[in-house]
């Protein structure tokens, strides 16, 4: 079955059987013609060819029989009546250099006539006589003849002051005695005499190829394979209304049919065809040609419609139908983008003047103005259709821009697309699945490597405490026997130890804030009293370390919705990594504003670092990444990365700002944060204790001054 199917997908295989078909045609159309001939010719009535039968005698004497009337006779009478004038000048003594003259300007002429039919180069014997019963020209001499035909002229000659009715009566000989156009026309005839019963067996064979390959080709209309999948697809011109798509192919008819008849006309003036036989050839060549372009045609229309049936879209494809809206839209679309309608209109209109100009040359002078309104019909379809191409073509374009600016998460609509705009369409809408798979997977080993870090960090709590209360324990029991050397032992471990617990409290704290695995809850609280809280809490912590800490407050409540934990967080983070690595002896300035076009408030921390800042703001804040290059501080490196993962979660905006050595902490709130109900009261965190700053690891509180 799949295979089956697959074979029906396959578009070698249909373009083999829509070539097969044609020419299959082809051959029946010649086929036809050829035995609709042999019949005409008694082909099949009688045993030996008759050629007086045929026709082709009759042609060729009525040709030879004008030539002989109208030209022969006409230079012989001239000749001879130039002869006389001659003669009579020349008795009275005047001059006869004009008659001379024309006499050298018609002897060749008389002369060409008398060697075409001389006896000796022909099988044609004729006599001419005039109305008076005067035979004028004569080369019949009783010879045994086997066709005889009379014709009669009207020879009318103003310049040789000759009018005259004359007989011309045809003999042509049997047997022939000479090779010319009679011997070789008969020898043609006789050869296709001798396919008469072939014909038949080929229009036969022709039509039963046509027959099976219109089978195939309309079981497989409108499958397509792809990925693997076999479906009904339905595109390019088969998206056009059906009655439109009709009509196109009748002016289609209307063209192909046209040129047959110039090509036919042309042909025979340019090759000079005079003989019957060669006429028919011709005639059956250009024709059959013609026939398989026009089944073309029509193998495109059963084609197109049974993907409809096939789609169940039938009977919604007819143009009358939909005509409103086809208008509507295609209006819509060309005035939604001027320059690629003005490449349309450019291109329409040069295939418009093209094909104008084409059938200036081909098309007869009485359908000329119908041609032209049939050009312009396909001037304004070939406007659609261009359209239509530009428009898919933007699409792409608009695509692949976004993709380059970074938006990964995207799909392209496929379904009013073809051939290779729809290829590409589904490549990048493949290449957008691979993307987002990438970073899906890119994601979840972020989320398992936080997770390893989180969880070992869980199992790492329990012996680390244990170790903790147990230095403590040593330090409290007879704390006198132990000498200079024991005790100095006992303060590294401790000292270690509480270090190591707090970078164990930063990695869970970390993990939890990138991951966004933190309980967050907004409130309204007042800024300002926060900032006045927590500067009065690190005031004391910086003098120790000889900073200053210069504080800026507004007058006014500064109210924001947000969490009054996390941001206290964020700011412990902040002013305990100035309190780490500001120069000695500097300022530590803290800053709260209002007011600006997007931000409700704004917290600036300021210092001057006391490490050379050779690093970006960017990398400042990446995890585990210190302004101390060498390492000689206790910090971790998480500070930055937390408070900006914090700020996320509260729904404030966290920048880092370098200027040389002067390091600038922004925390800005924008206007549009989350409203919380008006009658709720101000809330804010609670200046924390020594006790707070000293907890335990088993605590899950997230503050802590562990940068």
């Amino acid at each position: 079955m799949k295979a089956s199917a697959a074979n029906l997908a396959s578009i070698p295989r249909k373009s083999i059987a829509v070539i097969v078909s044609m020419i299959a045609m082809a051959l029946a159309t010649a086929s036809f013609m050829g035995i609709a001939y042999f019949i005409s010719a008694g082909f099949y009535s009688q045993e030996n060819w008759d050629y007086y039968r045929s026709g082709s005698i009759s042609r060729l004497n009525h040709i030879n029989a004008s030539e002989i009337a109208e030209e022969y006779y006409v230079y012989l009478t001239r000749y001879e009546s130039l002869l006389d004038q001659k003669e009579s000048l020349t008795s009275i003594g005047r001059s006869t250099d004009t008659v001379d003259a024309e006499i050298k300007t018609i002897y060749p002429l008389l002369h060409a006539e008398k060697v075409t039919f001389d006896p000796n180069s022909t099988n044609l014997r004729f006599v001419v006589t005039t109305s008076d019963g005067k035979i004028v020209l004569s080369t019949y001499e009783g010879e045994s003849f086997g066709n005889h035909e009379t014709y009669e002229f009207e020879v009318d000659v103003p310049e040789y002051v000759l009018k005259e009715t004359v007989e011309v009566d045809c003999y042509v000989l049997n047997p022939f005695n000479v090779v010319d156009e009679y011997a070789q026309d008969a020898w043609q005839y006789r050869s296709l005499y001798k396919a008469r019963y072939g014909g038949i067996a080929v229009c036969i064979l022709s039509a039963l190829v046509m027959i099976i390959s219109t089978i195939y080709l309309v079981s497989a209309a409108g499958y397509k394979e792809t990925d693997g999948k076999v479906e009904i697809v339905q595109g390019g011109l088969h998206l056009l209304p059906l009655d439109i798509l009709y009509g196109l192919i009748a002016v289609a008819f209307i063209i192909v049919v046209a040129v047959r008849g110039g090509v036919l006309n042309w042909g025979t003036e340019v090759f000079n065809i005079d003989l019957t036989s060669e006429s028919l050839l011709f005639n059956i060549v250009v024709t059959s040609l013609t026939t398989m372009v026009l089944w073309g045609l029509v193998l495109f229309a059963i084609m197109s419609t049974a993907i409809r049936f096939k789609t169940h879209t039938f009977p919604n494809t007819f143009w009358v139908l939909t005509l409103g809206d086809l208008v509507k839209n295609q209006t819509k679309d060309f005035y939604s983008n001027r320059q690629m309608s003005g490449r349309t209109l450019i291109w329409a209109v040069i295939l418009g003047v093209v094909t104008i100009g084409a059938g200036y040359f081909i098309v007869d002078r009485r359908r000329y103005v119908f041609f032209v309104l049939l050009v312009l019909a396909v001037m304004i379809l070939a406007m659609v259709l261009l359209n239509q191409y530009y428009k898919q073509q933007e699409r792409l374009k608009e695509r692949i821009h976004r993709l380059a600016e970074g938006e990964i998460v995207g799909h392209i609509d496929t379904r009013d697309m073809n051939g290779i705009f729809k290829d590409e369409a589904e490549d990048l809408n493949r290449i957008d699945e691979v993307i987002q798979n990438s970073i899906n997977e890119q994601i979840k080993s972020e989320r398992m490597k936080t997770e390893l870090i989180t969880n070992v960090s869980h199992d790492i709590k329990t012996p680390l405490t244990s170790i903790i209360n147990y230095v403590d324990l040593l330090k409290r029991e007879n704390p006198e026997e132990y000498n200079e050397r024991q005790k100095q032992y006992l303060s590294v471990l401790e000292n270690e130890s509480i270090r190591m617990k707090k970078l164990i409290e930063d990695l869970i704290e970390a993990s939890k804030a990138t991951t966004g695995n933190i309980n967050v809850e907004l409130a309204e609280l007042d800024l300002r009293e926060m900032v006045e809280q927590i500067s009065g809490e690190y005031e004391e912590h910086l003098q120790q370390n000889g900073l200053r800490l210069v504080t800026t407050l507004p007058k006014a409540e500064v109210p924001v919705t947000t969490d009054g934990q996390l941001l206290w967080r964020i700011m412990e983070n902040l002013l305990s990594n100035a309190q780490k690595y500001s120069q000695r002896g500097t300022r530590v300035y803290l800053d709260l504003s209002t007011g600006g076009e997007e931000d409700k408030a704004v917290i600036t921390l300021r210092n001057v670092s006391n490490y050379e800042l050779n690093i970006s703001a960017e990398e400042l804040q990446d995890r585990f990444v210190r302004g101390d290059l060498s390492r000689h501080t206790e910090g971790s490196g998480l500070g930055l990365s937390i408070a900006r993962s914090l700020a996320e979660l509260i729904g404030a905006r966290f920048e880092i700002k370098l200027d040389g050595d002067l390091f600038k902490a922004i925390v800005r709130f924008p206007k549009d944060t989350p409203e919380t109900d008006p009658n709720e009261k101000p809330t804010g965190p609670k200046p924390k204790s020594k006790e707070n700053q000293s907890q335990t690891l088993d605590n899950t509180d997230t503050r802590g001054y562990n940068n």
